[in-house]
């Protein structure tokens, strides 16, 4: 009995070793580059010239991307499995943007309405929508509404994204730039600006 019992403890131990062995040798570099970074967007709109009934789309994307924060990996090998088959390495960019976007602000340099002057933030005229690949809407919601720091989508280098205007500006025939603040939460202000937009 005794004897039962000291082969079980035997290989209780050994299989404890054998999954701690494949899951944190993963015999990945010694230094990951987990995070990216951004320095700019690539913008584009669906048109310069409007209609008093269209809506201005501008569509987002992260560009100039460069890859930050090597990270050490833990890894040691007690030699008792092929480790590379028990777990998966960290690649370039896949913990997310280094420093997260904590606001994105709408500015217009001429007067939407009496109530949105020059300058002034424009968020309450715009939705924030989700784009997959084939530039198709995979989720909206208004700018003023939507919560930045808790959104998973906005957090990965592929994010493609658009904002939407809701109202044309009260005064036709006037070109409108629009400038978007993107502020990271280290500080930084990664800003774009459109060409000039006219509602007619």
């Amino acid at each position: 009995m005794k004897k039962t019992t000291k082969i079980l403890s035997v290989l209780s131990i050994y299989l404890f070793l054998l999954v701690i062995d494949g899951c944190v040798n993963c015999n990945c570099p010694d230094n990951v580059l987990a995070y990216f970074d951004f320095q700019k967007f690539t913008q584009d709109v669906n048109s310069t010239s409007l209609s008093e009934f269209d809506q201005l789309e501008i569509n987002l994307s992260f560009d100039s991307i460069s890859y930050l924060a090597q990270v050490e990996n833990p890894c040691w090998n007690l030699g008792l499995i092929n480790t590379a088959t028990a777990c998966s390495c960290i690649g370039p960019g896949e913990n997310g943007l280094k420093f997260p976007l904590s606001q994105i602000k709408v500015t217009s340099d001429q007067t939407m309405s009496g109530s949105l002057p020059s300058g002034s933030s424009l968020d309450s005229n715009f939705y924030i929508i989700e784009l997959d690949y084939q530039n198709n809407q995979v989720w909206k919601t208004l700018l003023t509404d939507f919560e930045i720091a808790t959104t998973d989508w906005l957090n990965w280098e592929g994010a493609r994204f658009q904002l939407k205007s809701i109202t044309p500006p009260e005064e036709l025939g006037v070109p409108h730039i629009f400038k978007i603040d993107f502020t990271k939460s280290n500080g930084e202000i990664i800003s774009t600006q459109t060409p000039p937009i006219t509602w007619n």
